[in-house]
């Protein structure tokens, strides 16, 4: 939930941009054909600490998890049995009560 217009610029301004680099970037490198632009969907659920306060920190992790995800989407992964396999394992990284 964003609460703050600090919190606000972070996800809409710095968040964004490290996506958008991302793609520019998977395009650029070849990876994420641009034929393919008009068929496909990005959804990105962008995550910015409520105490983060460096800008280019945030870009930066937004890039990576963005280009990431590209990655891992274009290449098929994880596939479906592998999610199974791996719920029980699932554990959010910066909440986790044993």
């Amino acid at each position: 939930t964003v609460r703050t217009k600090k919190q606000a610029r972070h996800i809409y301004e710095n968040a964004v941009e490290g996506i958008v680099m991302a793609i520019e970037s998977s395009l650029a490198d070849g990876f994420l054909p641009e034929g393919a632009l008009d068929d496909l969907v990005m959804i990105v659920n962008a995550f910015v600490h409520p105490s983060a306060a460096n800008r280019r920190r945030i870009a930066i992790n937004n890039y990576k998890a963005t280009r990431s995800a590209i990655r891992k989407a274009i290449e098929g992964r994880p596939t479906v049995e592998e999610l199974l396999d791996e719920k029980e394992a699932a554990r959010h990284p910066l909440r986790y009560a044993p």
